[in-house]
């Protein structure tokens, strides 16, 4: 009755029995390591017009079977050293034939089918026929790719359609000769892996250093599984067509070669850089075999194609050279990948590229009949593989390009974006084979436009006033107003008037006039706010040196700034150089009040930053851009005289400006926070509650930690200047703001709205501001696409003080039409969907590992989500020239262990992702302008060991045979037992072998996927042993892997559903006749009918899942294997035992899932309860589908509960109706 397993072969029906090429066992790989997943199963469905007669059609199909060996061919592998394909003599392929008038006949449900249908130990090819009318039907072809390739189908088919008109003509039949068999392709090809074809790759990918990035791809989606099968077509127009023919033709090369640069073309501008790499399918068909282009089989290779070219040469040029490259691969073409990735510095556990193009240009044929009977159209085609991305190019009078996609990673929309960006390239290479690819444009009109509309911020401020005009249009209005609190100390705005008037008066006697730059070194108090103010009316533009800098650093500061003075007070007078100081505290009335005329484009401040060269540059604002910057928080802030504001900001980071001037043009008042506050949190808070403070700034680190402390008194928390990672509900709002010193403190903002993902964004630019992400040469980048943020607008610096050099570096024209001046922030960012800016970190401070492009934050983001760190960075530190990660953490509790940390990162990050070193700190140092000290960190972390690693060799006799297996197929012996086996040279194919050569030793204890899990020798040892610590994915509750069609969109929120069935009283009379007949109980037979039909709706033969007593209040782990089983009375056997044995049985209150655990995408934990004599609500909510048996008012039935916020409720109705009817068939077949 049962039988899950391969098709035992009659060895009379065995005509022969053939190796796999490297590119089939490449995909058996992939079809191995992806259980449940349709990857590289193949789906055509063509429209037939004209009568088709049955017995023809498949008499047809038959005919073409028998000449084509891999029609006929079925694979193995499970107890081989190495797989193979055996060609049967004789084939009835699989046909179905069915009317679309007939009850039940639904074309989508029978392709989806006989994609589940196709078997490769059985049945790798199969063919449906949907009978529409008397003169239209639909044929359905589904293959797994390891038969053959894409010419391989176009021959099948023409050779169909003349089989089938001799058939139905009535001419004679006639069955054409056997062809050259596929034995002869793998023999040569075997003959073509030298030495010389590695040491060409070798050379030819040396240098290439970083893997070429998709950037619509969602890295944030971890899943080891995917809705692939999705496509995306465009048609290139028929005149832009015949220009791509021409093109090529007048530069001596081929249209693939001009696909490959349009996309090559593309991918640079995608990742700002013009080393890219992607992979391209070629038809791998040497001419030296005979009759090779009649051949059906897997003759393909993808090999990778590196386009490095320099931007600033012609298209034209740049074609030529792609051709030159791909005529120079041509001897080597035939070279695994497997073997080519060996020559890469990357994660060999990852893709090689993340993007394919196959360019079809199959051959005429010249045997197709001239009016043949039927019409066959390819309607569509489904085509998947284990890229995020395959470019198929079609050459037919028009170029039809096809772009298959995992729909999980890529959304359709940006699929849809690429393909335009794709179609730009090749139109401006085509169209002017004399533009430089530097001055290629992706983004079309219609995108220019809808991103012109993100900086549509123009805002009717009046900005044709000063600073100082609006602070006294305040201080008329709201005199006797408190304006700044400092300790016990208030000073109202006509105070702060008169003795900022003073200081102006004091300043002009010294000469002080409009233009002149003054120093203000103060202590952080009352005297800051009366120090900035009093130069301001004076005219000038002041200066804030922070009083506890270096002394050198100080006197830098003070000779580059030219100032003319120096306002301070004692303590700090006699750290000042010989000059001109005026000590603020000895200023009186006496002088004459200063009357300076001010314009709104003199200076207001010089703020200085850290310089490249290792000296501060002083940035040179003007009043009308910090006037724009009030206006705009006062309007968007909705600040008001009522407020009252902290001032936490060092008065030499710029972020003290909008925590001062906002709030004083306003009427408001400004809390200076004295140290002891800034420095603790808990004391902070109760000032701002006590204080009634509601508007707020804090740097990001301090603001994370505030968020953890309940404030009733905010309105809002500002926070900027370094990158803001997690965010929380709270009862004021969080705004996260974004600016160099050079767009005047703000550029963007982002209302933090509800606790946000790992990349919180920065926003949108503020009134009168623009932003652009430009690539190295000045294009506007896509949105989704990196680059270099620029930023024009009312906020720009004028420039350095005293530095032209610098200033005409990072002040730019924009290369667009306006003469748009642009500051180049050397800032990483990206535009997201909805207009708003993510920032991605520093251009010049890339980082790289193993050839990776890393996001700190990304992993910074997972450390605190395991819930035992409460602050952690990660920064990337070298040693003998190689990057490593180290990550410095201050644990919310105790000491945390390296190892935990290290396996919770283990389940949501590649290995490649996860630090080398963890410094644990009591907290983090912090600059004196709130950012992290990265300097301090990276000295307290010191350098790792630069020794040998230690070297653990087997230790027992398990490990030792595992270490032999490794050393045969790496051919070495020096590695340790803690080694990642694809990091000391193992490869798919070698991957494969091994799983081999083990379960050989221990049959059906390990599968593909487990190797993958546990990639060293001892955690494989461990596995094979059963040690319980060790379960694939974070959760040790039982997982099931399902297809990825069961799952629903992964932004539903329908939460958890149940449904009832009522159970037929036959049925259940008829069962419990077998049950005495087997001498089994009741649930025994129901276990065992929910596990096989389990193993059908999964497509798997192993099935684990939770047993729960619910009247014993105990669950019971069941692991069931129906591989090994030939009758249904087996499985229940199986059962029985499992539901006898006590001692694996546990309390349900030992049932725990944590939220922070993440099961591998596409897992499902499930469990069958018996209900009766307990409450089906007991059972613990872990589980994603459990199904329960209940005796309600005497009637048994069925009662289902799932999570619908993962599985399809469809697809869960079918597997109880599934359920239901084998229940049926059970109490038939076995009374």
């Amino acid at each position: 009755m049962l039988n899950v397993g391969s098709e035992k072969l009659n060895k009379q029906d065995i005509e022969d029995i053939v190796s796999l090429t490297s590119m089939q066992e490449g995909i058996l790989f992939h079809h191995l390591s992806e259980t449940g997943s349709d990857t590289y199963i193949e789906q055509f469905h063509f429209r037939i017009t004209g009568a088709v007669h049955s017995h023809h059609f498949i008499a047809a199909w038959n005919s073409v079977a028998r000449s084509n060996e891999m029609l006929r061919a079925v694979y193995r592998w499970s107890g081989l050293e190495k797989p193979v394909q055996i060609i049967r003599r004789q084939a009835e392929l699989p046909i179905r034939i069915a009317r679309s008038a007939e009850a039940g006949v639904n074309r989508e449900n029978l392709a989806l089918e006989a994609r589940r249908l196709v078997q490769l130990t059985t049945h790798p090819f199969r063919i449906d026929l949907v009978i529409l009318s008397e003169s239209e039907s639909e044929m359905i072809v589904t293959f797994h790719h390891i038969l053959f390739d894409g010419w391989s189908s176009h021959l099948l088919l023409q050779e169909f359609i003349a089989a089938y008109t001799i058939l139905t003509e009535g001419i004679q039949a006639h069955e054409s000769g056997r062809k050259t068999p596929f034995k002869q392709f793998v023999l040569w090809k075997k003959k073509k892996e030298t030495p010389t074809q590695l040491e060409f790759w070798k050379s030819y990918l040396k240098g290439h250093t970083a893997q070429t990035e998709i950037p619509y791809v969602d890295k944030n989606y971890k899943g080891s599984q995917a809705q692939k099968g999705h496509s995306y077509r465009l048609s290139i127009p028929e005149a832009v067509t015949s220009k791509v023919h021409a093109s090529a033709s007048m530069n001596e090369a081929t249209v693939s070669a001009l696909l490959y640069m349009a996309w090559g073309i593309t991918l640079q501008k995608y990742n700002s850089n013009q080393d890219v790499m992607f992979g391209i399918t070629l038809s791998g068909r040497p001419p030296e075999i005979s009759g090779i282009d009649q051949m059906a089989g897997l003759f393909i290779n993808t090999v990778p194609l590196r386009f490095n070219v320099e931007c600033d040469q012609s298209v034209s040029s740049i074609l030529k050279q792609t051709h030159r490259m791909l005529l120079e691969m041509r001897e080597f073409e035939h070279t695994p990948l497997a073997r080519i990735n060996t020559c890469l510095d990357f994660d060999r556990q990852q893709n090689t590229f993340s993007s394919i193009v196959v360019v079809e240009n199959y051959p005429a044929d010249e045997r197709m009949p001239a009016n043949p009977p039927i019409r066959i159209d390819l309607m569509s085609k489904r085509e998947t593989t284990n890229y995020d991305l395959v470019l198929e190019f079609a050459i037919k009078d028009t170029i039809q390009v096809t772009m298959h996609y995992d729909a999980v990673r890529i959304a359709e929309e940006d699929v849809a974006r690429m393909a335009g960006h794709l179609y730009q390239a090749i139109e401006q290479i085509v169209d002017a084979p004399s533009i430089h690819s530097s001055d290629i444009r992706l983004l079309s009109d219609q995108e220019i436009h809808e991103m012109d509309i993100f900086n549509e911020t123009d805002q009717p401020f009046s900005l044709q006033t000063t600073i100082v005009q609006r602070f006294e249009d305040a201080a008329a209005k709201y005199p006797d107003h408190t304006a700044v609190v400092y300790r016990d100390k208030r000073m109202t705005y006509r105070e702060l008037q008169q003795k900022s008037a003073e200081l102006a008066a004091h300043l002009a006697h010294r000469g002080v006039q409009s233009g002149s730059v003054v120093g203000l070194m103060v202590e952080q108090d009352m005297r800051l706010v009366v120090g900035m103010l009093g130069i301001l009316r004076a005219g000038a533009a002041f200066v804030p040196v922070d009083p506890h800098y270096p002394v050198d650093r100080i006197h830098y500061m003070i000779k580059d700034s030219g100032a003319d003075i120096m306002v301070s007070h004692h303590p700090f007078m006699h750290v000042l150089p010989e000059m001109n100081c005026l000590d603020m505290d000895s200023c009186t009335a006496e002088e004459r009040p200063a009357s300076p005329t001010i314009m709104p484009a003199d200076l207001a401040y010089v703020i200085y930053t850290s310089g490249t060269t290792g000296k501060p540059k002083g940035v040179m604002i003007e009043h009308i851009s910090l006037v724009n910057l009030c206006c705009w928080m006062v309007d968007y802030l909705e600040i008001r005289e009522t407020d009252r504001a902290s001032q936490y900001a060092s008065m030499s980071f710029d972020a003290a400006v909008i925590e001062i001037f906002p709030y004083l043009i306003s009427g408001a008042s400004v809390h200076m926070l004295e140290k002891s506050h800034r420095l603790d949190i808990g004391r902070m808070n109760a000032y701002f509650e006590s204080n009634k403070i509601t508007a707020a700034f804090l740097p990001p680190q301090v603001c994370e930690q505030f968020m953890e402390h309940p404030n009733h008194s905010l309105r809002f928390l500002l926070t900027g200047g370094d990158v803001l990672r997690i965010s929380r509900e709270t009862n004021y709002r969080l705004i996260n703001l974004y600016g160099p010193t050079e767009n005047t403190v703000v550029t963007t903002y982002y209302p933090v709205d509800k606790p946000a993902g790992p990349n919180i964004p920065i926003g949108r630019p503020i009134a009168n501001g623009q932003v652009y992400i430009l690539d190295p040469h000045g294009n506007r980048q896509p949105v989704g696409v990196p680059g270099e943020l620029h930023i024009a607008g009312a906020g720009l610096s004028r420039g350095y003080l005293h530095h032209p050099e610098l200033t005409s570096k990072a002040f730019v024209n924009a290369r667009w039409g306006q003469q748009t001046r642009l500051y180049r922030s050397g800032d990483l960012a990206k535009w997201n969907k909805s207009g708003n800016v993510e920032f991605l970190g520093r251009i010049d401070n890339q980082v790289k590992v193993r050839g990776y492009r890393i996001e700190l934050g990304e992993i910074e983001k997972h450390l605190l989500d395991t819930g035992d760190i409460k602050e952690a960075v990660v920064l990337s530190a070298g040693m003998q020239g190689e990057n490593y990660l180290c990550a410095f953490y201050v644990p919310r509790h105790s000491e945390v262990a390296v190892d935990t940390i290290k396996g919770s990162l283990a389940g949501v990050l590649p290995a490649y992702m996860i630090p080398k070193q963890f410094v644990q700190v009591e907290q983090l140092p912090l600059t004196p302008n709130g950012k992290i000290d990265k300097r301090r960190l990276l000295d307290q972390a010191g350098e790792l060991s630069n020794d040998e690693p230690q070297r653990y060799s087997p230790a027992s006799p398990l490990e030792r045979q595992i270490y032999e297996i490794w050393s045969s197929l790496l051919d070495k012996n020096q590695f340790s037992t803690e080694d990642n086996f694809f990091e000391i040279g193992g490869d798919s194919i070698l991957l494969m072998r091994m799983h081999a050569k083990i379960d050989k030793l221990f049959p059906g204890k390990i599968t593909v996927q487990h190797i993958f899990a546990y990639p060293t020798i001892a955690k494989l040892a461990a596995f094979i042993r059963g040690d319980g610590n060790l379960k694939i994915g974070a959760s040790k509750l039982p997982q099931l892997l399902l297809p990825a069609d069961f799952f629903g969109s992964r932004a539903s929120n329908e939460g958890d559903t149940t449904f009832k069935i009522k159970m037929d009283p036959a049925v259940l009379l008829s069962l419990k006749e077998i049950m005495r007949k087997h001498t089994f109980t009741e649930i025994d037979v129901l276990l065992a009918a929910y596990v096989f039909t389990m193993a059908q709706w999964i497509k798997q033969p192993v099935v684990g899942f939770h047993f729960i007593a619910l009247q014993d209040k105990l669950f019971y782990p069941i692991d069931c294997d129906l591989g090994k089983k030939e009758e249904f009375i087996e499985i229940m056997n199986d059962i029985s035992r499992s539901t006898s044995d006590k001692e694996s049985a546990a309390p349900l209150r030992l049932l725990q899932r944590s939220n922070s655990e993440e099961s591998p995408a596409y897992t499902i934990h499930c469990s069958f309860a018996d209900c009766r004599g307990g409450i089906y609500a007991d059972i613990p909510s872990v589980y994603d589908l459990s199904v329960g048996v209940t005796d309600e008012e005497g009637q048994t039935g069925l009662i289902c509960h799932y999570n619908s916020t993962l599985l399809l409720k469809s697809k869960v109705r079918t597997f109880m109706n599934m359920y239901v009817a084998v229940l049926n068939q059970i109490s038939q077949k076995m009374k």
